[in-house]
């Protein structure tokens, strides 16, 4: 799929003008895809794929290279921050997975409610319901690469916990039933984007409609092929079973006991 994409690296200060101009010239090295600069933003042409591949290895190396900067993706409304690490070193991050129905969003609202923390909110949601068309095996990665986004800058302003409203395996198994595939990117980020815990919402709550759920009659099969995921990739995972105020105490029980044995 050819696409453009329009990219803005901040602050425009002087200090910083070597360090965009070394980004621009990196860009412009790989001959998969077009550059173009103006005084504000860069353009990008080329097949969607090529684009983002280039600019994660590019905004990964700049970051590295230069500290701590913005780039905003003017086409996709979304940001990449360098992250100061120093700030995250005591962050507990939790995240609330499992197949739909499952009460993840309530659930994560409201262990952030309990532990006074940071809460995650899905990015999928607000996308879709946006999208003035069907979804596509693109925008699938682009949730995924949001969603971490997303969480990149909550965590910032938090100290404790970080409870995530999702985490990338959804997005995995999303794309492997729909497309039969997963783009590269998700699958290299689930293994090294790894939270403390994951929380494994279990399927005894009864399934309600809503627009975007696709699989009422495969609740199990999805259970299982999440649990699956965990065990293979060897993730510290639990199971929240539950109804109502029971489920979140089952998951306050079983966070706290989780963390109280792995600081012993």
């Amino acid at each position: 799929m050819k696409t453009s994409v329009e990219v803005s690296m901040y602050p425009l200060g002087r200090e910083y003008v070597p360090d965009i101009k070394d980004f621009i010239d990196n860009l412009k090295k790989n001959n998969s895809i077009s550059v173009q600069v103006n005084g504000m933003s860069t353009q990008i042409f080329g097949n969607y794929h090529d684009i983002m591949q280039v600019l994660t290895d590019e905004i990964e190396k700049s970051f590295k290279n230069h500290g701590k900067s913005v780039f905003r993706d003017e086409n996709h409304q979304c940001q990449f921050n360098r992250i100061d690490a120093t700030k995250n070193l005591v962050v507990k991050r939790v995240a609330i997975t499992g197949p739909e129905s499952t009460g993840k969003s309530i659930l994560a609202r409201e262990l952030a409610l309990h532990y006074n923390a940071a809460f995650v909110p899905e990015f999928a949601r607000k996308y879709i319901d946006n999208l003035d068309r069907p979804y596509n095996r693109e925008d699938i990665l682009l949730i995924a690469q949001n969603q971490l986004i997303y969480e990149e800058k909550i965590a910032q302003n938090t100290d404790s916990y970080l409870f995530c409203d999702t985490e990338l395996i959804v997005t995995k198994i999303w794309s492997l039933h729909k497309y039969n595939s997963c783009h590269p990117w998700i699958l290299e980020q689930i293994e090294k984007h790894v939270y403390d815990l994951y929380l494994l919402c279990d399927i005894d709550l009864p399934w309600e409609y809503d627009e975007q759920r696709e699989h009422p009659h495969m609740r199990e099969y999805f259970f299982n092929w999440y649990k699956k995921e965990l065990e293979d990739y060897g993730f510290p995972y639990r199971v929240v079973s539950g109804q109502k105020e029971e489920r979140l105490k089952n998951a306050i029980q079983l966070t706290d006991q989780f963390f109280k044995n792995n600081n012993d």
